[in-house]
């Protein structure tokens, strides 16, 4: 299924590259140079997703990313930042950017994009006329270690939110509980190491990450540990508390994310995520619990 994505990029070689990339794979590419363009193009079709630039003139990245999230509530927007471009990276993360992309990138950094990000419009939200009445919510989830099933299960834990804090809100914390739930079941139960991640002189490095974990959902110990979530939502809160069943870390060792080198490494992103998109986070003591907390009010 291919998507319909807005390009935006001031540098004509770069937008073509980044185009012909996207359309090799089977997606539809329509091109903006600069903010004011895009802006103008939005209104003037569907889109299922955004690439921009950080850098350009006339309207650099940010302004275009928070303008989108005004116009566009819950679409998806993939920002590109040049060389050691961190502190901008994380504040697109904090205004509402989905995922991030450092130059110079390749093929399998724009598919590795897409594919996490996908994840969010492949499913529509849920939208009942009685969600006004629901004043709160808290349930209590056991699951298995089942990586087929992370986007289904973060799908339904948020399936309520953008009626309390909006699409906006709805989509960040969508994204984080993909990263906690993949985190708890990847290294929490199956262990796999994050150095697996690292890519190899074959680039096949996730290939073996994958492979690990599914030989290891099959094996002892790991095959009887679960996942224990705890989930609340209110008018003024909304509270995830994800617990797996491994051996923990330290998070007081967490790799620094004002430092560009650690962006360019497949492990430590998702906390890095986590860390940007929700108010609060807090692990236990043990390193096998974290809580990600989004204020509502």
């Amino acid at each position: 299924m291919g998507y319909h994505i807005l390009a935006v990029e001031d540098d004509e070689d770069a937008r073509a590259y980044l185009k012909a990339l996207l359309e090799e794979k089977g997606h539809y590419v329509t091109e903006a140079s600069n903010g004011p363009e895009a802006l103008r193009l939005l209104g003037t079709a569907t889109y299922d997703m955004v690439i921009s630039d950080v850098r350009m003139p006339v309207m650099n990245g940010l302004e275009l990313l928070r303008k989108i999230k005004d116009l566009k509530p819950g679409l998806p927007v993939v920002m590109i930042s040049a060389y050691k471009e961190t502190e901008q990276v994380l504040i697109a993360l904090r205004d509402g950017a989905c995922d991030f992309l450092n130059k110079p990138y390749e093929e399998r950094d724009i598919m590795g994009s897409l594919s996490r990000v996908t994840r969010l419009v492949q499913r529509p939200s849920f939208d009942h006329p009685c969600i006004q009445y629901l004043h709160h919510e808290e349930q209590d989830f056991v699951f298995e270690n089942e990586p087929e099933r992370i986007e289904l299960l973060a799908h339904f834990l948020s399936r309520n939110v953008a009626a309390f804090a909006g699409p906006n809100r709805a989509q960040s914390m969508m994204i984080a509980l993909l990263e906690a739930l993949s985190n708890a079941v990847y290294h929490g139960n199956l262990e796999i190491p994050s150095d697996l991640k690292h890519e190899d002189e074959d680039g096949l490095g996730f290939l073996a990450f994958n492979d690990e974990a599914n030989k290891r959902k099959d094996q002892a110990p790991y095959n009887t540990r679960k996942v224990y979530i705890h989930y609340h939502l209110s008018k003024k809160k909304l509270q995830y508390v994800i617990r797996d069943e491994g051996q923990g870390f330290d998070y007081h060792n967490l790799p620094d994310p004002l430092d560009f080198e650690n962006q360019l490494k497949p492990s430590g992103r998702g906390i890095m995520m986590i860390r940007n998109l929700c108010d609060e986070i807090h692990w236990n003591e043990s390193g096998n619990e974290i809580t990600l907390i989004q204020n509502i009010e």
